[in-house]
């Protein structure tokens, strides 16, 4: 594997005071590296066994709060979400989807089209608050630990893509993910919790690239 990006973001994510794996040995060039086990309690794991929604999404929220209230989190040299990222991964749906779907491949003339409709979309956009976005927020990549501190009771997994991005990226894999459906009274308490938290945001601004970046997403 290419470990240098979660070893930097990994370190980075436990000098801001969140919980990532102990990296007990490391052989970049091999790729290789021996990493602390944080066990089976995933939230997947947790919500599946019958642990009451909220008791989960709640602390993923306040973590999200913490990373997102925090100026040092964009302190690191990562690339920026930017139009192209955002193109190449709506270019997946024609590209994998549509031909594992119906057969064939997605003609050239349907994927301009698809493609011109996203950079209209994507366009139109105000200019988004950004904070660093860990991309695969959800539940199936954090885990329940034992801690005394709230922010190191959540283990954080799969962060080696993250970019600097919009805010609303994170909240929106969290609350929207297409593969677990949560009840909308906690999904609309959640994202008004996260909304409370962070009174400086532009929520009209919000509110415009959480749907946009919820499709893209989807």
């Amino acid at each position: 594997e290419h470990l240098e990006p979660w070893l930097q973001i990994g370190a980075h994510l436990k000098n801001l005071g969140f919980r990532t794996p102990e990296v007990l040995a490391q052989d970049v060039s091999q790729g290789f590296a021996l990493i602390e086990d944080f066990g089976t309690d995933t939230f997947t794991q947790l919500l599946d066994g019958g642990e009451p929604p909220d008791s989960l999404y709640t602390p993923a929220i306040d973590l999200l709060i913490s990373l997102h209230s925090d100026a040092r989190s964009q302190a690191i040299d990562v690339p920026l979400y930017d139009l192209q990222t955002l193109l190449r991964e709506a270019d997946l749906m024609p590209e994998w989807f549509l031909p594992l779907r119906t057969g064939h491949p997605s003609s050239p003339t349907s994927c301009q089209l698809y493609e011109q409709a996203w950079i209209q979309i994507l366009s139109q956009l105000p200019p988004p608050a950004h904070s660093l976005v860990l991309r695969d927020f959800h539940v199936d990549n954090l885990m329940r630990l034992a801690a005394d501190q709230p922010l190191q009771q959540i283990g954080l997994l799969d962060f080696q893509d993250a970019l600097i991005g919009p805010l609303a990226y994170d909240l929106l894999s969290l609350l929207e993910d297409a593969r677990r459906d949560i009840p909308e009274t906690l999904r609309l308490a959640m994202r008004q919790r996260y909304l409370d938290a962070l009174p400086w945001l532009d929520q009209d601004n919000f509110s415009a690239w959480y749907s946009v970046l919820a499709a893209q997403r989807h």
